[in-house]
């Protein structure tokens, strides 16, 4: 830090360099710093990828069992500072809405269960919290980084991906008439 005050490189250059090294280092946590890894890219229009994950209750929940509903996709840890202060805000709309075919699938990536379950349990959310430990899931739908989310339509098709934060009215915008 020394170097920076005292004229080596400017603060601005310091956490710019200091972003770039974040994004590295997040998407070398999802990838596995494996620089072969392939990834799809999922783009809006796509078919959502299928897919099979245990929740923290144990229980095997595949995104096929969702057909019908508006389905909300978050990939998620709990490192991840928004993702603790939106993950309630989801939970509100999830409350409201899941009788009028709105699902939720907070997918926790590559942290073990136990993580993930003191983390929902601390903030009382009530839609399913899916493991994705080794990350496969979150490959095959190409996120880079955390919170990462899709809004699937009742056709299982992508309608929208999202990096980074959401508020509350963007949720709301991005559900419209769910």
């Amino acid at each position: 830090m020394n170097r920076i005050m005292s004229g080596w490189v400017d603060k601005k250059t310091y956490y710019c360099l200091l972003a770039i090294c974040y994004l590295l280092l997040a998407t070398c946590f999802l990838n596995g710093c494996d620089s072969k890894a392939k990834q799809q890219k999922v783009k809006i229009g796509d078919k959502a990828p299928e897919f099979v994950l245990y929740d923290i209750e144990g229980s095997q929940q595949r995104l096929s069992d969702h057909g019908g509903r508006i389905v909300v996709i978050r990939f998620w840890a709990d490192w991840c500072p928004s993702c603790k202060e939106e993950m309630p805000t989801l939970d509100r709309v999830y409350r409201e809405k899941r009788e009028s075919g709105l699902a939720i699938l907070a997918i926790n990536v590559k942290q073990p269960k136990v993580i993930a379950e003191e983390f929902a349990k601390n903030l009382k959310l009530t839609y399913p919290i899916l493991i994705d430990e080794d990350a496969k899931v979150a490959k095959t739908y190409g996120v880079m980084g955390l919170p990462t989310t899709f809004i699937v339509d009742k056709a299982g098709i992508v309608r929208e991906k999202i990096l980074g934060e959401l508020d509350e009215p963007a949720i709301r915008k991005l559900l419209g008439a769910a």
